[in-house]
C-alpha cells in the first residue's frame, strides 16, 4: 500500500468536501487549500536551495576564473567547464555580466582590428576543440581531420603565427591522396607540421614529403 503524503490526504479531503453539504464548507475549503497552497510553496522553496546553491559556486568559479590580463568568454568558460560538465558560454556570460555590475570585473570593447583578429582565432579555436573531442569519441576521423585543416588556415591568416615554410609543408601535405588533415604544431614562427595519413598512403606520403 503506498503511504500518503500530508498534501494526499488534503487532496482527498478536498474532494470529499466537494462532494457534500456543510454550514461551514467555503471556510474548511478554503482552510484546506491554504494548507495545500503552503506545502507547494514550500516544497519549491526546497527545490531552489539546491539552484541557488549551484549559481553561487558557478559564479565563485567564474570569478576565480579571472585574471588581470584580457580574457576572452571562452578562455573562461574552458576554466568553468573543469568542474561544471554543463556550463555554456551563455551561463558564463550571464554570470560575467553579474561580477561586472557588482564591480568584480571590468568590461571591455575590443576596438583594435588585430585584437579582433586574434580573438577570433582564440574563440573559433576553441570551438574546434570541443568538436574534435567529440570526433575522436564518435571516431569520425575525417572531420577531425577537416578541424585540423581549418586550425591551421586560422592559425595562418587570423593568429599569423606561421611562416611561409610551416604552410608550404601544410599545403603540399594537403594535396597528398591519404592525408586526412595537416596542421602546423609548436609555438609558430618556425618548428615543424603533424599529418595524419592513412596507413596504407605513408610510404607516398614520405616520399612526397622529401
Amino acid at each position: 500500500m503506498m503511504k500518503l503524503t500530508k498534501k494526499d490526504k488534503y487532496g482527498m479531503l478536498l474532494e470529499i468536501l466537494a462532494e457534500v453539504e456543510l454550514a461551514d464548507k467555503d471556510m474548511l475549503v478554503e482552510f484546506v487549500q491554504g494548507e495545500v497552497n503552503a506545502i507547494e510553496r514550500k516544497a519549491e522553496k526546497a527545490k531552489e536551495r539546491p539552484r541557488a546553491k549551484k549559481e553561487a559556486t558557478m559564479k565563485a568559479t567564474v570569478l576565480d576564473a579571472l585574471t588581470d590580463e584580457l580574457q576572452i568568454g571562452s578562455d573562461i568558460l574552458a576554466i568553468v567547464l573543469n568542474d561544471f560538465e554543463d556550463a555554456t558560454q551563455a551561463k558564463v556570460t550571464a554570470r560575467l555580466s553579474s561580477l561586472v555590475k557588482e564591480g568584480y570585473a571590468v568590461k571591455e570593447n575590443v576596438k583594435s582590428d588585430i585584437r579582433i583578429q586574434r580573438a577570433k582565432h582564440a574563440v573559433y579555436e576553441n570551438q574546434r576543440t570541443v568538436k574534435a573531442v567529440d570526433a575522436l569519441q564518435k571516431n569520425n576521423v575525417a572531420l577531425f581531420g577537416e578541424l585540423m585543416n581549418a586550425s591551421h588556415v586560422s592559425l595562418r591568416d587570423d593568429y599569423e603565427v606561421t611562416g611561409i615554410e610551416l604552410d608550404t609543408l601544410v599545403e603540399e601535405a594537403w594535396k597528398v591522396e591519404g592525408v586526412i588533415g595537416s596542421r602546423m604544431t609548436g609555438a609558430g614562427f618556425g618548428g615543424c607540421t603533424v599529418s595524419i595519413v592513412k596507413e596504407e598512403a605513408v610510404e607516398n606520403f614520405i616520399r612526397k614529403q622529401l
